[in-house]
């Protein structure tokens, strides 16, 4: 069995503070990191899953994708600069009753192009249209503060996707939610495609007896895929609660892979408990419990995954030592 641990917003805490912590520096001895562009994307190549990321997250929070093609679609403050447009941030503390109204004005606007959006949740927006579309998209937090031009869809359908990024930024610039703190004046698309393994694209029908995944994840958008993988195979992800919890059900449900996706580390108070959780799974690592530990964290607008394997008995006496280094990105 192997374990895939998620550290969201891990990378976006102070270098020295990382550099301090045993578990890590165990991960930075035994495996270089792959540097992607978001956490979804490092999870997915964790679990060699050729998918796009939006159709599993919306299924993960609650949206059925029917063999629709689906993007996130989330709401950004923009910027416009002397030459260009930057996004500033996600915005990501609207009510229900505030992402309600934008997106009913949204789907009212875009309805007659084929275009639907979609909030199953405040901090979960999509856009869906029954037709495939062939894009290449850069996702939101590859795309945040940078020159928006090189990160704009390209592909046969880009165009489309162009013209609806330019006539939301139109729409949403005189709208009322505009003026609030964190206004949202544009939307950004990113990480399209259809539900792996169907081609009605709908979640396989009953309850594996032995899926091969087993998700454990908190709430929230962090762990919409993770819940959205578990969905694909008939199955509810579980409540995070603590390493040793999530091993134990992955043992008695006789699977290949176990997913725990951590809470959000948000300050750096909160580093503490994800390094206990990464102790915990390096030392079922030891105990040859699992094969390896895949671990993929995020932050800084960057994210990275980390390969390890059990050690051998020389490196269980004689361990490598390495300072624990968030990467950069490098274009």
């Amino acid at each position: 069995m192997e374990l895939v641990l998620a550290a969201p917003g891990l990378l976006a805490i102070a270098a020295e503070l990382l550099a301090r912590d045993e578990a890590l520096s165990r991960v930075a001895a035994a495996a270089e990191p792959i540097v992607v562009d978001d956490l979804d994307q490092a999870l997915l190549g964790a679990l060699e899953l050729a998918a796009s990321s939006a159709p599993l997250a919306a299924l993960g929070a609650g949206m059925d994708p029917a063999g629709r093609f689906v993007i996130r679609a989330d709401p950004v403050t923009m910027r416009v600069t002397h030459d260009d447009v930057r996004i500033d941030a996600r915005v990501d503390d609207l009510s229900a009753s505030e992402a309600d109204t934008l997106v009913t004005l949204l789907d009212a606007h875009f309805g007659a192009e084929g275009l639907s959006f979609l909030a199953p949740r405040p901090d979960a927006w999509f856009a869906a249209t029954s037709a495939g579309q062939e894009i290449a998209t850069t996702p939101l937090d590859a795309a945040i503060g940078r020159t928006l031009r090189p990160c704009l869809p390209t592909g046969v359908d880009a165009a489309r996707w162009r013209r609806w990024l330019n006539e939301l930024q139109m729409l949403l610039h005189g709208h009322a939610l505009g003026e609030r703190a964190h206004p949202v004046n544009g939307v950004w698309f990113s990480c399209g495609g259809m539900l792996p393994g169907a081609s009605g694209g709908s979640p396989s029908p009953g309850r594996e007896r032995h899926p091969p995944t087993y998700v454990c994840a908190t709430p929230g958008r962090d762990g919409d895929v993770a819940r959205g993988i578990a969905r694909l195979h008939g199955r509810d992800a579980a409540m995070y609660r603590n390493v040793a919890t999530g091993i134990a059900a992955a043992v008695d449900d006789d699977v290949r892979r176990l997913v725990i996706v951590l809470p959000r580390v948000v300050h750096d108070g909160d580093l503490a408990g994800t390094c206990a959780a990464l102790a915990d799974a390096l030392r079922a690592l030891e105990r040859g419990q699992f094969g390896r530990v895949e671990l993929v964290a995020d932050g800084r607008g960057v994210a990275a995954a980390w390969s390890v394997a059990k050690p051998s008995l020389w490196q269980r006496f004689f361990p490598r030592t390495a300072r624990f280094l968030p990467p950069v990105r490098t274009t």
